[in-house]
């Protein structure tokens, strides 16, 4: 199976996707991995694509020049990429841990649209049943969605620039009849901490 993963990322964000994300990829999870990426600066660097550690990277030109948020450039990725069942997105100042990528396919079942991983060194805080795993909303930093799901509800609203377009979607995924989940065995290092991490 191949899932695709996505990255938007700024020129401050080169090096740790370029040697914190890419090289652990692989080990995050057993499946194939196309890892969509793209600055949100259209005059911006850009990473290379290719076969690297085991993965595809595909880089995708920005296509306007105009400020683009966090839900239309995930938008843009999705429609720019080949579709898998479901997809991850991985926000660049992150590094995943061994085995996180296919912790969240596990646990992701009918009727789930959406399942969110764990952040260490701090636990995003929200409250989530410790039985059943549901949660009212997940956070973007790392998730991952149904593909279906999320063609069915044209994706992230793009009113929403940076924050609380996740919120808007996973009560869109309850609406709509779907469960929201958090799967705290799934882990990253989110922030400052990921850059000093290298390959597991």
């Amino acid at each position: 199976m191949t899932i695709n993963v996505q990255c938007v990322y700024g020129d401050d964000d080169i090096e740790n996707v370029r040697n914190c994300i890419i090289p652990n990829l692989a080990a995050a999870t057993k499946e194939k991995v196309v890892f969509l990426t793209m600055n949100y600066d259209a005059a911006g660097k850009r990473l290379d694509s290719g076969d690297q550690y085991g993965c595809e990277v595909r880089d995708i030109p920005k296509t306007t020049d105009r400020r683009t948020g966090f839900a239309e450039n995930h938008n843009f990725l999705f429609k720019e990429s080949e579709k898998t069942p479901s997809f991850v997105l991985i926000n660049p100042d992150c590094v995943p841990l061994p085995g996180s990528i296919d912790r969240l396919i596990e646990r992701k079942t009918d009727k789930v649209a959406i399942v969110e991983g764990r952040q260490r060194p701090f636990e995003h805080p929200k409250k989530y049943d410790q039985k059943t795993l549901e949660t009212p909303w997940v956070s973007g930093a790392f998730e991952l969605i149904d593909s279906d799901f999320y063609q069915s509800v044209g994706g992230m609203d793009e009113l929403y620039f940076l924050y609380a377009e996740d919120v808007d979607l996973s009560w869109r995924a309850w609406l709509k009849g779907y469960r929201v989940l958090y799967e705290p065995a799934a882990q990253i290092i989110h922030g400052e901490l990921s850059n000093q991490v290298q390959s597991y």
